[in-house]
């Protein structure tokens, strides 16, 4: 039996190699996000690769999210075996994500767990995460294990910074496969000249990009209903300090973008609406364009006090 080759909508094609695009939380048919329905439905495609969110709950192990908040007992979310075991099952090209929401340390005996866990299809399956400490233990205790580090809470939010940092971050998870990082990072990043794709890939490494909404050509002023839910769900996993630190958002709006989020996520939900459009400026853009508008006044025209600088 020949290769079987991805989806060819799951893969761009470069001048130099082919861009594996990836179905965040399993989204690529109508089966809810990160449920085995909807993995399977990715294994089957095939698509190229496919990242699910996971959450290390007490009481459950290691569970698929299932929503914007780690899972409950009664959500009876998806277990790690079961994804293990659906992908043993279902063989081909596509590589699995298993993207470690949370932040919190995990312990020597959950990290065993997860290692143990993804052993039987740790050629297809590699364990990303921001939290560079859980990382390196996995990799301590399965140093043959593929790991992808997002080192996105250690670039700032000073983009003539960023390639220095990055370069930093990179050494503090030794051994990893792939960095993730954000479109706006990556672009920073060209613009400074430092550090590109190519040296990235010299050190042995893979770079993946995100952008919110790859799957339309929409995406930079359009946010659909999943990635909303996505958004929270990352968001919601942050305590505030991390928060506070996340490049892109004014520090002192980190107390209650989680608020926020969810507002938003509840509205679309409420309406039924498979996404937004988002804009970058406000009302201030808004009252300069009406203002540029209008017809010039002549100087005795104008209101008293027009004239007058405070």
């Amino acid at each position: 039996m020949g290769t079987v080759a991805p989806h060819p909508d799951s893969v761009l094609a470069g001048s130099e190699r082919e861009v594996a695009l990836t179905a965040r939380r399993a989204s690529w048919g109508a089966d809810p996000p990160n449920s085995l329905a909807a993995l399977e439905s990715c294994l089957r495609a095939p698509v190229a690769r496919v990242a699910v969110d996971l959450h290390c709950v007490n009481g459950l192990g290691f569970v698929a999210g299932l929503g914007p908040l780690p899972p409950t007992v009664h959500d009876r979310p998806p277990r790690l075996r079961d994804i293990v075991a659906l992908v043993i099952a279902v063989p081909g090209p596509t590589t699995v994500e298993l993207r470690l929401v949370g932040t919190a340390p995990l312990t020597w005996v959950q990290t065993d767990e997860l290692a143990r866990l993804v052993s039987p299809a740790a050629k297809r399956i590699v364990v990303t995460g921001r939290a560079d400490w859980n990382l390196r233990r996995l990799r301590a205790v399965a140093p043959d294990l593929q790991v992808g580090f997002a080192p996105g809470l250690y670039l700032g939010r000073d983009p003539d910074r960023v390639a220095p940092r990055l370069v930093d971050a990179i050494r503090l998870v030794p051994g990893a496969r792939e960095v993730h990082l954000r479109l706006e990072t990556f672009e920073a990043m060209l613009d400074e000249g430092v550090i590109d794709a190519a040296l990235i890939h010299q050190l042995g490494m893979r770079l993946s990009v995100g952008t919110l909404d790859t799957d339309t050509a929409r995406w930079r002023d359009r946010l659909s209903r999943a990635t909303v839910s996505r958004l929270l769900s990352d968001l919601a996993s942050l305590p505030l300090e991390a928060r506070r630190r996340l490049e892109g958002l004014d520090p002192e709006r980190a107390p209650v973008i989680v608020a926020g989020a969810l507002v938003v996520d509840e509205v679309l939900d409420h309406y039924g609406l498979a996404e937004l459009r988002f804009s970058v400026r406000d009302l201030l853009d808004g009252a300069a364009l009406e203002a540029a508008s209008l017809p010039p006044l002549a100087e005795g025209e104008a209101p008293a006090g027009a004239y007058t600088c405070c």
